[in-house]
């Protein structure tokens, strides 16, 4: 056997770490692979360096914690204790012999000095910024940004799931455009579906849970305006259940994920008018359902379609873009279809999970060979 690899991550990360490990293990098989997850195999194995990235926790994000009652462990993270700790034991742990070292998110820098390492993430925190929403101050603590930009600059190479967050590791953090790398993301859709042939019903679908940050009072507000000029038309709401009162609006609440895939099956149109999206998984499912998708200029959601062929992008906040979008979709059923059989090509060739591994795996071996 080769030298072994070292996988660091934190959860399931949506389901993207499981996908990370089998990548590393299908691509590199000639090298043992070891998983560590930085809370429960580091953290919480040394109690005084644990409880101390509690208390930053209290002092860095007190309104988040008592005013949200978010948990204090959604922070840990975060905190420059629990940075510290894990470059700690990454130096002491971590075996000059080892091939490499390949983290998920930018929450934790696990770099030894001397072995090669990655970082594959979704967002850096400077990247909240870019969106047309107010920024929380807390999450621009100086304390933590003192520290997350060592992630960026011990890593050879980061992989982003965006161009967006590619972006503001060179534009805000001063990296080097060469060691950034787009390799977009996969989908917890294990294949493209096949959806069954049916008469156009006019169903437009959202699914999400944060309504306001997903843009829901926006897309009612559109929707209003073409629903008479569409009698036919209906909206479901899945993921959450906001105050809404029109007569051909559904709201279901929260959904197991059989549920939520009949949904997709049953739908015309897939709306999802964002104002903060690293990744957009489901625009992303929702052409692997053969549906167009209408969307929003943000984050990571202009890489997960083609504008005009595979859906629609507008800006966010725009809702007479986004009510003249779905009028144009809703009346014709025709080139709903055809957009939503572009989608399914476009989703199936480039955001498979296989897809991904494959452009992780070349820059990896690429760099290897240049050490």
């Amino acid at each position: 056997m080769g030298q072994p690899i070292i996988f660091l991550k934190t959860g399931s990360f949506s389901h993207v770490n499981e996908n990370v490990r089998a990548i590393l293990a299908r691509e590199f098989p000639e090298h043992p692979l070891r998983v560590i997850d930085v809370i429960d195999d580091v953290l919480k194995r040394r109690p005084a360096a644990y409880l101390q990235a509690l208390a930053d926790v209290l002092r860095i994000y007190p309104r988040h914690i008592f005013r949200q009652r978010r948990k204090p462990a959604d922070f840990i993270l975060r905190t420059p204790a629990a940075f510290r700790a894990i470059r700690r034991w990454a130096a002491e742990h971590i075996a000059p012999a080892t091939a490499f070292t390949l983290q998920t998110q930018s929450l934790f820098d696990a770099s030894r000095a001397g072995v090669p390492h990655f970082v594959y993430t979704d967002q850096a925190c400077l990247a909240n910024r870019r969106y047309p929403l107010p920024v929380d101050p807390e999450l621009l603590d100086p304390r933590w940004l003192a520290v997350e930009k060592t992630v960026y600059e011990s890593a050879r190479v980061t992989f982003t799931t965006s161009t967006f967050a590619g972006r503001s590791l060179v534009e805000d953090y001063g990296l080097d455009p060469a060691r950034t790398e787009c390799v977009l993301s996969g989908t917890n859709v294990r294949q493209a579906a096949n959806p069954v042939a049916r008469p156009f019903r006019g169903v437009v679908l959202f699914v999400g849970v944060d309504w306001p940050r997903k843009g829901g009072p926006d897309l009612v507000a559109a929707f209003a305006r073409v629903a008479e000029a569409h009698p036919q038309a209906r909206l479901r709401i899945v993921g959450c259940t906001p105050p809404v009162a029109h007569p051909r609006i559904e709201t279901l609440g929260r959904l197991s994920l059989e549920e939520t895939a009949a949904q997709f099956l049953e739908a015309d149109i897939f709306c999802l008018p964002s104002y903060h999206e690293p990744s957009a998984v489901a625009l992303v499912e929702a052409q692997l359902y053969g549906l167009p998708v209408v969307t929003t200029k943000v984050g990571g959601s202009p890489d997960r379609l083609v504008d005009g062929e595979t859906g629609h992008l507008v800006a966010a906040g725009d809702i007479a873009a986004l009510a003249a979008a779905l009028d144009r979709l809703l009346g014709d059923p025709a080139r709903c279809r055809a957009m939503g059989e572009a989608g399914r090509r476009f989703a199936s060739a480039h955001f498979s999970w296989e897809a991904v591994g494959q452009r992780l795996a070349a820059r990896i071996r690429t760099s290897l060979a240049c050490r």
